[in-house]
């Protein structure tokens, strides 16, 4: 049986994520690979292919494990290539917010987290999240957020980073809309307006802990959190926030939240935006489902 340092390993880099120069990424790559005498092949993304196919037409070629180079939508894009599969999954992350890898306490920077993965590792199995023939790791959200992230422009994502969301998000000027929403959890059906629906598979926003949306939430617990609120202004998010840091979700009555344990269904009086991971899935209706422990995931072998 192969060791981890010797197998055969596809790397998927998206040389347009982050603010770290392609070519220097690449050559971090090269070094621990040669070093390591790991057999390898790099696909540089162009942002027109769909990275799952990418990754089933390499696990045709025998390629035994995956590393995902860039922020949360690219690692999300070869997930979903590997749902199932129990090959592994390294996470390098290049991205602006790198939510996933903080997650998971994966080193941020390429320079650190170029090499911990060959000596200093084990496999974590998570649960994921699918939307039709795609998968999502962290969170997917319904409403006014969505909208926001897809007015930002990737140029602006990479040299402002979560400020870029900011910057459109001070563009709408006026109160924010509250959408009619017919939600069926598990096959029970509620009824609400809310400005923001939160289907969470982790218990905190953007990886940070501080923003601690479900302290009983985790990657791997087997459930979903799907919180919503209504919010009037942009104030508003930000009012919440400063919530999430003071204290537990159960206590912050601006934010209502109800486990899934096999799926959740969306539906809306008009068309609204979803996004999953930071990327843009379509609009309502839409349906959510967990697949528990599809994906393996490398993580530090001193993680908790």
């Amino acid at each position: 049986m192969k060791t981890d340092q010797v197998l055969k390993t596809y790397v998927i880099h998206n040389p347009v994520s982050g603010q770290v120069e392609a070519e220097v990424v690449r050559e971090q790559i090269v070094r621990v690979m040669e070093e390591n005498q790991i057999p390898y092949e790099i696909y540089e993304t162009t942002g027109k292919e769909k990275l799952n196919e990418v990754v089933q037409a390499a696990i045709k070629k025998d390629f035994e494990q995956f590393i995902a180079v860039g922020g949360d939508g690219t690692i999300a894009g070869v997930a979903s290539g590997l749902v199932n599969s129990g090959i592994p999954l390294v996470i390098l992350p290049s991205g602006t917010v790198n939510a996933l890898a903080r997650e998971l306490q994966i080193p941020i920077g390429i320079q650190q987290a170029a090499d911990w993965w060959v000596s200093n590792r084990r496999i974590r199995k998570i649960d994921v999240m699918q939307i039709r023939d795609r998968y999502f790791l962290l969170n997917v959200s319904v409403g006014v957020s969505a909208g926001i992230m897809k007015e930002a422009k990737r140029e602006e994502i990479n040299k402002l980073g979560i400020f870029a969301f900011l910057r459109q998000a001070l563009k709408r000027r006026s109160n924010l809309p509250a959408y009619r929403f017919q939600v069926t959890i598990d096959g029970a059906i509620t009824y609400m307006r809310a400005t923001e629906l939160f289907i969470a598979n982790s218990g905190t926003l953007l990886g940070l802990k501080a923003l601690q949306l479900d302290p009983k939430a985790d990657l791997d617990t087997g459930r979903l959190s799907v919180c919503y609120a209504r919010l009037r202004s942009l104030l508003d998010y930000v009012r919440i926030g400063l919530k999430l840091v003071a204290a537990p979700s159960e206590e912050n009555k601006d934010l209502n939240c109800k486990d899934a344990l096999r799926e959740v269904r969306i539906h809306s009086n008009q068309p609204v935006p979803v996004q999953g991971d930071g990327e843009q899935v379509g609009t309502t209706p839409v349906t959510i489902s967990l697949v528990p422990r599809a994906l393996n995931i490398v993580v530090p072998r001193e993680q908790a």
